[in-house]
């Protein structure tokens, strides 16, 4: 296994992190932009990365493989002060870099920082064949809260998503 070690995300790095999305984007239908469809530049990225480092309730953790991303997880705070305490949370891993406990690693990563940043719960959704991913999830502790039906459409099907949470 390799020595995968996990990051907060800085503009420096704006240019490594949106090739990781590229990437991901077109290993699987299960992410919010289409292949090729992602036409954020580098520059509007890492401003992106700057503004998410000047929030206290939102980041971006990265996953390197030595100089290389692997693996990225975006939590968004609310923008609401009812809301602040909690973030919403994208995640994507390299196909490559499956089953190495990266997701587990990101994770850990986040309730860590998100124990120091005052965040109580924790949610994200997953599309419901998403088996890979809800069972990561469910080994998390995190709780379907409910389903939204034909919630993207890939390729020409409608794809329906569990909402999932957790508070800690």
């Amino acid at each position: 296994m390799s020595n995968i070690i996990i990051k907060a995300a800085t503009p420096d790095v704006a240019a490594s992190i949106l090739e990781l999305n590229h990437k991901l984007d077109s290993e699987t239908i299960y992410r919010a932009f289409a292949p090729g469809e992602r036409e954020t530049t580098v520059e509007q990225y890492s401003d992106h990365i700057g503004r998410l480092e000047a929030s206290i309730n939102s980041t971006i953790l990265i996953a390197w493989d030595s100089d290389m991303a692997v693996g990225i997880l975006e939590a968004i705070g609310g923008c609401f002060k009812r809301t602040e305490h909690i973030v919403h949370v994208n995640i994507g891993i390299l196909k490559s870099h499956w089953r190495m406990g990266i997701g587990i690693k990101l994770f850990d990563a986040l309730e860590n920082w998100a124990r120091q940043n005052n965040i109580k719960r924790i949610e994200l959704s997953v599309f419901t064949d998403n088996k890979r991913a809800l069972a990561l999830y469910n080994k998390l502790g995190f709780r379907e809260e409910g389903l939204k039906k034909d919630s993207f459409l890939v390729n020409g099907n409608y794809y329906d998503e569990f909402l999932l949470s957790k508070i800690i």
